[in-house]
This record gives C-alpha cells, structure tokens and sequence, in this order.
C-alpha cells in the first residue's frame, strides 16, 4: 500500500513572506514497526517540499515510517521566541539534555498567523460518513452554508478532512469523531511492514503467539501458521 499525499496537499501551501514555514515529520508508529518514535523532522520553506520529496520518502521507506505535515503555517519570529523560554526554562531547571528539538517542540505549540486549518480524522473509509460528516461541518457556526471543507487526504484507514474552524461543541454532540486543530496529517506512507500481510484479525492473534507485536521476518511463517490454527479452533 503507498498513499503519496504530496501533489494533494501542496496547492493549499503558502508563503507569503520570509517568516513562513511548514512542519514535516518522519515518524514510526506501532501498527507498522511495534514501536512509536520521530525519525526525522523538517522545516519546510518555499519550495523545499520538491527538493525534500525523494529523501523525505526514503526515509518512510528505509525505516518504514510515516511522513506527516502540519496544513497550518508557522513562523520563525513566533516559533523562536518559544523556543527561547523553552531553553531559558531548561536552563533554570538546570535540565539541559532536554534542550535537543526545542524548536520542533514549540512548533506544536505556537498557532498559525493565518487562517486557522482543522483535521477531521475520519477513521473510516465509507464515502456515505465523509459526505455526511462534510455536509454536517457545512451548516455549522460560522457561516452556516459556507463550504468549510478545504481538502481531502486519504490516510491508511480513513480519510482526514482539513477545514476551517466551526462549532466543535455542537459536533462533538453529534459524532464521536476526533478533531485536530494544531496537528498533521499524512503526507506519505508506504506500507512494508509484515503487519500488513495479514487481517487485524489474525495479526492480533500473531502477537499473542509470538508474545511481541516485533515478529522477525523469519519466524512469521511459522507464527501465523500457528496464529491460523487457534482461530480456526
């Protein structure tokens, strides 16, 4: 499986002055790897996501990760004076390993200067729920009618719908669907993993076998052989 999300996402990019930026990160996730960990994080100026594009995906590939993007624009003043009390704290608490990837830490936490973009994180693949769901966001507060919904992503196993704020309480009553209002979504994932031979199903199964969701390559045949015979009891 391979979801390439880079010509999708790049028309809603801008850089409208030097100060402007987008987050990308590398990361493994525990369904593909058995482990959660970042890889590699980029600072994404104008035009770099082209010239980034061939390493970013051999990074996905060679550690069989994940490649995320922020859609909100950050800034390099906002983004440093954060860092800046990031460090100044490490530094009163004399915490001073802990000053790697401020930076990319305070990414996360400063908001974007411009038009705010949410993801809806629909963790399905039913075209019925993401019309329903779009249409839904729709007739919400503000501006009731407008078109809210910005873009499409396709994910592994749903869809993300980036759109512009409305009324999360009254969604929240309605769908038990998580939204992100300062978070990534998918940008590329090729998927190599031994996980993705089998069904959820029998994959859960193989982890209580093998007593570790880590199964080596060499033993997976034996393990889902025995994995098959204890679901079929």
């Amino acid at each position: 499986m391979v979801i390439d999300n880079f010509e999708t996402i790049k028309p809603i990019l801008r850089w409208d002055t030097e100060d402007d930026f987008y987050h990308v990160m590398i990361m493994q996730r525990p369904k593909e790897t058995g482990v959660q960990r970042v890889i590699k994080q980029f600072i994404i100026k104008e035009g770099d996501l082209d010239k980034l594009r061939d390493r970013i995906i051999e990074y996905c590939r060679e550690y069989n990760a994940r490649a995320y993007i922020n859609p909100n624009r950050k800034s390099f003043q906002k983004t440093t004076l954060k860092t800046i009390q990031e460090l100044t704290t490490c530094i009163i608490n004399n915490d001073y390993h802990a000053v790697q990837d401020k930076f990319f830490s305070a990414c996360g936490q400063v908001g974007s200067n411009y038009k705010k973009i949410w993801v809806i994180d629909i963790d399905s693949k039913s075209e019925a729920l993401v019309s329903e769901v779009s249409d839904y966001v729709n007739h919400l507060m503000p501006n009731p009618g407008e078109d809210k919904i910005i873009l499409r992503v396709d994910t592994k196993n749903g869809v993300h719908l980036l759109s512009s704020p409305f009324n999360i309480g009254e969604f929240n009553n309605t769908y038990k669907i998580d939204v992100h209002k300062n978070n990534f979504t998918l940008l590329y994932f090729e998927d190599n993993s031994i996980s993705s031979k089998c069904s959820d199903e029998l994959w859960k199964e193989m982890i209580k076998v093998y007593g570790s969701n880590e199964i080596k390559m060499k033993d997976f045949n034996t393990v889902m052989a025995q994995a098959k015979q204890n679901l079929n009891k």
